[in-house]
Order: C-alpha cells, then sequence, then structure tokens
C-alpha cells in the first residue's frame, strides 16, 4: 500500500543511519547496536519482495551503509575501519578485482582506514583516514575523476 504521509517503521526507536535507493526499491539501515538490516526488493537471494526489516547476518559493528542506484550493490563500512560490499558487480562497483555478483557482505582488500563511502550507479567510492580518495565501477562518463574512462574493478 502507498503510504502519503509519514509512517513508522516498525516500533523501535533505535535506528542509527538509513540509505535507500529508488530504481531497485531496496533500504539498508544501521540500528544503534551496529546491526545491518535490510528490506524492499529483492534484498537476499531468497526473497522477492521483503517488506519489513530483516536483519543481515549477526555482526553488530556496522558504522554506515550506502546502496548504489542502478547498480543494485551495497557499500559498507565497519567500526574498524573495513570496508565491505556485496549486490550486484556487473561493472566491477564491489571493488573486489571481478565482476562475481555477491549475496552476502564481502571485505574489499584488507585496509582497515577507511572512513566515509558513497556509492553512485554503478561506482562506488571510499576515503581514507589520511585523505586519499578511492573510486572504482563503471567510468563510462568519467564519474571516477581519473582523468579517463576505463572501468575499474578495485580501488
Amino acid at each position: 500500500m502507498n503510504r502519503n504521509v509519514p509512517v513508522q517503521v516498525g516500533t523501535g526507536t533505535d535506528w542509527k543511519s538509513v540509505s535507500a535507493e529508488m530504481q531497485n526499491q531496496k533500504v539498508s539501515a544501521i540500528k544503534q547496536n551496529g546491526r545491518l538490516f535490510v528490506w524492499g526488493f529483492r534484498v537476499t537471494p531468497n526473497t522477492s519482495i521483503q517488506s519489513t526489516p530483516i536483519q543481515l547476518g549477526t555482526d553488530s559493528d556496522w558504522a554506515k551503509v550506502v546502496r548504489g542506484g542502478n547498480g543494485g550493490h551495497y557499500i559498507a563500512l565497519k567500526t574498524n575501519g573495513t570496508l565491505f560490499s556485496w549486490g550486484s558487480n556487473n561493472r566491477g562497483q564491489l571493488g573486489l578485482g571481478d565482476f562475481v555478483e555477491r549475496d552476502i557482505p564481502t571485505q574489499v582488500g584488507t585496509d582497515n582506514d577507511w572512513t566515509d563511502i558513497a556509492a553512485g550507479g554503478s561506482h562506488s567510492l571510499a576515503l581514507k583516514q589520511d585523505g586519499r580518495l578511492y573510486a572504482w565501477g563503471f567510468n563510462f562518463y568519467g564519474q571516477l575523476g581519473l582523468g579517463d574512462r576505463l572501468d575499474r574493478t578495485a580501488p
């Protein structure tokens, strides 16, 4: 049912952050206790529509999660500075060095000094503690900012 006024999601009052993606109709959110939840269209391999939040995994140390646009991917940051990704990977937007789709959060590299993340249509960006910015994924329009139009599969 469509709603034209705000309606509370569940009864909880302990949400910390939320990220929504319009084209693929998916939402991801983190609670104050660091647990990650997802809902919407095809948020797990075994669901077509998930109309209430379900916890993704058992970890309780998620700091931030963002959804890519038409790329249908997630990028997430843990409190210890490690970076994770999952979902569609047709343009290398997961940063895992390949084009294989992942159904569960998979660590990107071994670094633990990431501080912020962002996701576009089929590309991703992450910031390190020292201020260096990394980009990967689809680059047809030069959106990676690397001076060319070549896709990248890793940060």
